[in-house]
């Protein structure tokens, strides 16, 4: 959970800095965010492959 935590910040800090500097980019940035907020709300943990079939095994 910690490691999400600080996942979730640096994601948010990129996501300022696509604002902050660079529109065209921000869409990409605000995605990452939700992702991971997503994934936090489901549960998963951050170092997790997005897809199962990514997953070994």
């Amino acid at each position: 959970m910690r490691f999400s935590f600080v996942f979730l910040v640096l994601a948010g800090l990129i996501a300022y800095d696509a604002i902050e500097y660079d529109g065209a980019n921000t869409k990409a940035a605000w995605s990452t965010v939700t992702q991971e907020f997503n994934r936090l709300r489901a549960g998963v943990a951050s170092d997790a492959p997005l897809r199962t079939s990514d997953r070994p095994g």
